[in-house]
C-alpha cells in the first residue's frame, strides 16, 4: 500500500519538471532589454527595430550636418569662428552610440526571433531546458482529497472515510549551459486528515465483515451441542411430534421440520448479534480511524539534471518539430520514514534511495498543438529501515518503478490576439510502482494508479513579466491495488531571473 503523501507526492511532483527554458530566456531578456512580448512576434519587431535604428541613423546625422550649417551661418553674421562648435547637441559618436544601442535591443531579441522563425510556435516543449545563467524558482502547494481506492481487479471500493492531505513543495533549478540544466526539489508536508464521510459505506467495509465472522463463531459454537444430539432428525429436516425444549428461551415446536426451523433461529440469531456489536463498535472504530496520525515537515529532497537531445534552434530533423531530452536524479530518503512507523504514523516519503531516470519528447501536431509524452523509471539504490513486527526491519523496493504522462498543450493565442499569455493542456498520468520486502518478505502487491489531469497556465513572460502560475485539476481514474485514490488542486507558481 502506497502512503497518503507518496500519492500527493506523485501528483504534484507530476507538474516540477524542468521545462520552458527557452521561453524563459527569450522572456527574462526582454524585461531586461524591454524588447518584444512574444516569441512569435519577436523576429518581425527585431526588423521593425533594425529599420527604425537605420532611419534614426539618417535622422541624426542630418541633424548634425543642419546644425553645422546653421552654425556656420551664424559664424559668419556675428559669431567669433570658434563658438559653432558648442552648437551641435549630438555629434557622430551619439549616432554610433545610438546604432549600437538599437543593435543590441535587436540582439536581445536573437533567440525568440529564431524561436519564432523555425517553430511559429507559442507552445514551448516540455523537453526545453533553462537558458545559460537562467534561474527559476518554484513554489507548488497540493491539496487532495480521497474517498475511494481500487481493489485487485480495478473495481472502486468505498470506506467511508475522507481523507485530506496537503503538501507543498520549492523547487529550484539552473542553467548550466544552453542544453543542461540541474533542479534541487524540497517537498515539504503539511499534514492530513482522516474523517467518517458515509457511516453506512464505513460500517460495511471496516465492522461489518470481522463483526460478522466472530458473532457467527459464537452462534455456531452454541448450536453445535443441539444439532449433535439432534442427529439425523435435523441432517433429514424432520419433524417432531410434540414440541422440544432446547433451553429457557428456545422450544423446537411439533410438526416444524427441524433443520428448517433451527438454521432460521441460527440466522436470526447472527443477524440481532451483528447490529448490537456494530453499533457497540462504532463509535470506538469512528475515533481509532480518525486518530490517524501524518508525519509533517520534510519529504524525500531529490536532486538531477536534464539534457537536451534536440532543441528547436537545433532539431534531429531539419523542419520536422520533434523535441526531445534526458534526466537523470537521485531521490534521497530524507523524510525520515523509520520514526513514522515507529510512531504510527503515515509517512511523508518512500524509506529507500533510488535512482531515476526521465525522457521527455514532444512533437508540434499543428501550429499551436503540443503532443507531449514523459516517462520515468526509477530503481532502488539503497535500501531503507522500517518498523515491523516491535522491531526495527529491511526495507527493499523490487524491480522498477514507471511513471509518466501523455499530454496535450493547446495555444489559443495562436488564434486569438491578445490570448497569448494563455495555455490549456489536458493529460492522463501513470505510476506503476514498485513490489515491497519488508524483514526478507516480501509483499507482491503491486499498486498501478492512473488519473486524468486538466490545467492552465497564465504566463507573464509573455507579458514581459518573469512570473507564471500554473493551476491544475487531477481527477483519480481506474487503478488497481490502491487503497486510497486521490483527487486533487495543485498550484504552482514560477518566478525566473537572468544572472
Amino acid at each position: 500500500m502506497k502512503s497518503v503523501f507518496q500519492v500527493v507526492a506523485t501528483m504534484v511532483l507530476a507538474n516540477a519538471t524542468v521545462a520552458y527554458g527557452a521561453d524563459a530566456k527569450s522572456a527574462v531578456t526582454n524585461v531586461k532589454q524591454g524588447a518584444a512580448a512574444t516569441a512569435a512576434d519577436a523576429k518581425s519587431k527585431a526588423g521593425e527595430v533594425l529599420s527604425g535604428a537605420k532611419e534614426q541613423a539618417k535622422d541624426v546625422k542630418a541633424t548634425v550636418k543642419d546644425a553645422a550649417q546653421d552654425a556656420t551661418k551664424k559664424a559668419d553674421a556675428s559669431q567669433p569662428a570658434a563658438a559653432p562648435a558648442a552648437a551641435p547637441a549630438v555629434t557622430a559618436q551619439d549616432v554610433k552610440d545610438a546604432a549600437m544601442d538599437v543593435k543590441e535591443a535587436v540582439a536581445a531579441q536573437g533567440d525568440a526571433s529564431a524561436l519564432a522563425g523555425k517553430t511559429k510556435s507559442l507552445i514551448i516543449p516540455e523537453s526545453a531546458v533553462l537558458p545559460e545563467s537562467v534561474l527559476r524558482f518554484r513554489a507548488i502547494y497540493g491539496a487532495a482529497t480521497s474517498t475511494k481506492g481500487y481493489d485487485s481487479n480495478g473495481n472502486k471500493t468505498e470506506s467511508g472515510l475522507k481523507i485530506n492531505a496537503n503538501q507543498s513543495i520549492a523547487v529550484l533549478e539552473y542553467g548550466i549551459t544552453d542544453r543542461i540544466s540541474a533542479q534541487l526539489l524540497v517537498p515539504y508536508v503539511l499534514g492530513g486528515k482522516v474523517s467518517v464521510n458515509d457511516k453506512e459505506k464505513f460500517i460495511e467495509s471496516s465492522i461489518r465483515g470481522p463483526v460478522t465472522a466472530a458473532v457467527t463463531t459464537t452462534v455456531d459454537t452454541q448450536l453445535a451441542p443441539v444439532i449433535a444430539a439432534l442427529g439425523d432428525v435435523y441432517t433429514s429436516n424432520k419433524t417432531l411430534s410434540v414440541d422440544q425444549p432446547l433451553s429457557a428461551t428456545l422450544t423446537i415446536p411439533k410438526d416444524t421440520p427441524v433443520k428448517t426451523y433451527l438454521d432460521g433461529v441460527r440466522a436470526n440469531l447472527i443477524a440481532t448479534n451483528v447490529t448490537a456489536q456494530i453499533n457497540a463498535q462504532y463509535d470506538g472504530a469512528k475515533t481509532k480511524a480518525e486518530s490517524t496520525k501524518f508525519q509533517e515537515g520534510l519529504g524525500d529532497v531529490q536532486l538531477g539534471a536534464k539534457y537536451a537531445l534536440s532543441t528547436v534552434n537545433e532539431p534531429w530533423f531539419d523542419g520536422i518539430p520533434f523535441y526531445a531530452s534526458a534526466a537523470v536524479g537521485v531521490r534521497f530518503a530524507t523524510s525520515n520514514y523509520l520514526e513514522a512507523k515507529k510512531d504510527g504514523k503515515e509517512p511523508a516519503g518512500r524509506g529507500t534511495t533510488d535512482l531515476g531516470i526521465r525522457l521527455n519528447a514532444d512533437y508540434e501536431l499543428i501550429n499551436g498543438l503540443q503532443l507531449q509524452l514523459e516517462n520515468q523509471s526509477e530503481m532502488m539504490l539503497a535500501k531503507g529501515k522500517t518498523y515491523s513486527g516491535g522491531k526495527e526491519v529491511d526495507l527493499k523496493r523490487n524491480g522498477m518503478r514507471q511513471q509518466g504522462y501523455s499530454k496535450l498543450v493547446l495555444a489559443p493565442g495562436t488564434w486569438l490576439e491578445g490570448a497569448e499569455f494563455l495555455m490549456l493542456n489536458a493529460r492522463y498520468n501513470w505510476d506503476n510502482d514498485m513490489t515491497k520486502t519488508i524483514d526478507g518478505v516480501e509483499d507482491k502487491t503491486l499498486p498501478v494508479a492512473r488519473a486524468a489531469q486538466f490545467g492552465l497556465t497564465l504566463d507573464g513572460l509573455k507579458l514581459k513579466v518573469p512570473v507564471q502560475l500554473d493551476y491544475d485539476r487531477v481527477i483519480a481514474a481506474r487503478s488497481r491495488n490502491v487503497s486510497a485514490s486521490f483527487d486533487a488542486h495543485v498550484v504552482t507558481l514560477k518566478a525566473f531571473y537572468k544572472f
